[in-house]
């Protein structure tokens, strides 16, 4: 009789510590899969650091006519699409990001992707944006994202300058400190 206690106590202190492990390796899986979700994926750009950007003609929210003959001499292209819980967190930031650099510092332009499948989550996604980022309406794959060589709709940035591609990033916390021109 002993020896059945005994057994069962066994097998049953083994289930708990295999359980234990694997709610460990599901939480560091879960970890995992944020850090890998956050990170620029290489698919997501077309082009990279040094490719020029290509032509195209867009109109913002605004009425102003932008175009890659006329690029700015530091211009950050974020892209955004509607229902994208990843864009979500990153619209404030951007706001805030650009919100940090005066009028003459880099230009910041918000492409969001309108399908035509959910206007009010593309209006609020353009107020949100509204202020120091020109917001740039285009469906999926349009002229800007396919100047600026952006092949998916999940939060991305294009740092570019006089025509040229700097470089790419998936977060805005990943995005450089720009210095004002003369420090």
């Amino acid at each position: 009789m002993t020896w059945n206690v005994a057994a069962l106590v066994l097998l049953g202190a083994l289930c708990l510590v295999n359980l234990l492990l694997t709610v460990a390796v599901i939480r560091r899986l879960k970890e995992h899969t944020e850090l890998l979700s956050e990170r620029a994926r290489p698919e997501m750009f077309s082009k990279s650091a040094g490719d020029p950007v290509g032509e195209f003609t867009a109109v913002t929210t605004a009425g102003e006519t932008l175009s890659s003959s006329e690029l700015p001499p530091l211009v950050v292209a974020a892209f955004f699409a509607p229902g994208c819980q990843p864009c979500e967190e990153q619209i404030p930031q951007l706001t805030a990001y650009a919100a940090r650099y005066p009028a003459d510092g880099p230009r910041f332009w918000a492409v969001v992707f309108d399908t035509g499948a959910d206007p009010e989550a593309v209006r609020e996604k353009v107020a949100a944006l509204d202020g120091n980022v020109n917001v740039i309406l285009e469906p999926p794959g349009g002229p800007v994202a396919r100047a600026f060589g952006v092949n998916t709709v999940v939060p991305a940035f294009v740092v570019a300058g006089d025509g040229v591609v700097r470089g790419t990033e998936g977060r805005v916390d990943m995005l450089p400190d720009f210095k004002p021109a003369g420090v």
